[in-house]
């Protein structure tokens, strides 16, 4: 049954638009029969809504629906956008994400007042260059697809607010985004950039960048001169150190720099009065450096560890730090953790483990090895514990007493509690 009526959903989308002048019809997730159209009036219609619909090929009926402002084919398994559609040309919000493109139709530059195109999760790996006629484009998603690069033509589309390019495959960026003079949120996160892009440091209106999961090595100064910048996320790249100009984000809220290789941060931290939340787990920061960042950002949430409280979020891949596995009915450590020598610290309390395997000694980094309230009966003799271990807790566990005497006798500088 077709449902007409104004969607309120869709309001909150499009918030320019009253509810007085918005003609909807919603069939997300029905199946289309080929009367589906029969009793619309198409010249009525302004939002047409026909997401996950199991659709394979764009009803040719669109083509009649030229009053449109908004169209969702998000959900389908389209291949190609057919050209019919081009004679939609008071289409604002286009929204096909979800589906089997692999490229962009040419004609789509006929979309004058397009303001927002969502093409996310598709197969896109050519981006037409006459993509940068659409003018007035606010809002572009081109995220989770295959892209290596942007045309460069596209540096004319100055009026974009918030570009999403996550999730592709950009090893750079073929032109300067400062023409990109009203961009307020840029995602390029989860690419092979191995430096920030061009002209981002001109970009004043910028309120939110994700530069995260990159191989960025070095950040301009300039970067850290934005003065509407909030969020800032340069986590999961090869930064060793960052330019003193950190102390100069006067508005930054959340600053994410988590898996690098920073040893330490700039002087003058206390700088940043709006600083509230600040990621360094991952960084070979030195004990002198984390005691100063401490002392300087009192007022911030600083996060200096990973902490992994569930097994299949484990990845060999990330500085992991401390691991909480406490009360999962585990009758032993899982061999997951064999790889992740970073560990400093191990709780795996209220278990039902009954031994200390053997390669507790790769990790050369462990402190405190929490067992207790487990099943732990006998310490093997061929266990070698790391000599970073400084406390070891074994409290609520049948250890033969014996063993314990020995433990004590072969780790005396090791606080061990029973």
């Amino acid at each position: 049954m077709i449902k007409r009526f104004l969607l309120i959903a869709a309001l909150a989308l499009a918030p320019s638009l009253t509810q007085a002048s918005l003609n909807s019809i919603n069939l997300s997730g029905e199946r289309l029969n080929r009367n589906w159209s029969k009793n619309l009036n198409p010249e009525d219609i302004e939002f047409l809504n026909l997401s996950n619909t199991s659709l394979k090929e764009v009803p040719e009926e669109l083509a009649d629906f030229k009053s449109i402002t908004m169209l969702n084919l998000s959900h389908n398994e389209l291949d190609a956008l057919p050209d019919f559609l081009s004679k939609l040309s008071q289409l604002e919000w286009l929204i096909v994400n979800r589906n089997n493109l692999t490229t962009l139709p040419l004609w789509m530059k006929n979309f004058k007042g397009l303001t927002k195109l969502d093409v996310s999760q598709n197969k896109i790996n050519l981006l037409p260059p006459q993509i940068a006629h659409l003018d007035k484009l606010e809002t572009l998603d081109l995220s989770h697809n295959k892209i290596q690069t942007l045309p460069k033509s596209y540096k004319t589309l100055k009026n974009i607010l918030d570009l999403n390019l996550s999730h592709n495959e950009l090893k750079d960026f073929s032109y300067s985004l400062s023409s990109y003079n009203k961009l307020e949120s840029l995602n390029a996160s989860h690419n092979k950039l191995e430096s920030t892009p061009k002209g981002l440091d001109k970009i004043k209106p910028l309120v939110e960048i994700n530069l995260s999961h990159n191989q960025i090595d070095s950040v301009p100064s300039d970067l850290f001169k934005l003065e509407k910048l909030e969020y800032l996320d340069l986590s999961h790249n090869k930064l060793t150190d960052l330019p003193s100009s950190l102390s100069e984000l006067k508005k930054i809220r959340s600053l994410n720099l988590s898996d690098n290789q920073l040893t330490d941060l700039p002087a003058n931290l206390g700088d940043l009065k709006t600083l509230q939340d600040l990621n360094l787990a991952g960084n070979p920061l030195t004990a002198k450096a984390i005691k100063r960042i401490k002392e300087e950002l009192p007022h911030t949430t600083i996060t200096f560890h990973r902490v992994i409280t569930q097994i299949d979020k484990l990845n060999p891949a990330e500085k992991t730090d401390i691991i909480v596995f406490n009360n999962q009915s585990l009758k032993r450590l899982p061999d997951e953790l064999k790889p992740i020598n970073s560990l400093i610290q191990i709780y795996a309390t209220h278990n039902k483990i009954y031994e200390i395997p053997s390669w507790i000694s790769n990790f050369k980094a462990l402190k405190i090895l929490d067992l207790s309230h487990n099943n732990i009966r006998r310490i093997s003799s061929k266990i070698d514990f790391p000599e970073s271990l400084e406390k070891l807790v074994l409290t609520e566990n049948p250890v033969n007493p014996k063993d314990m005497d020995q433990l004590r006798k072969n780790y005396p500088k090791v606080e061990i509690i029973e």
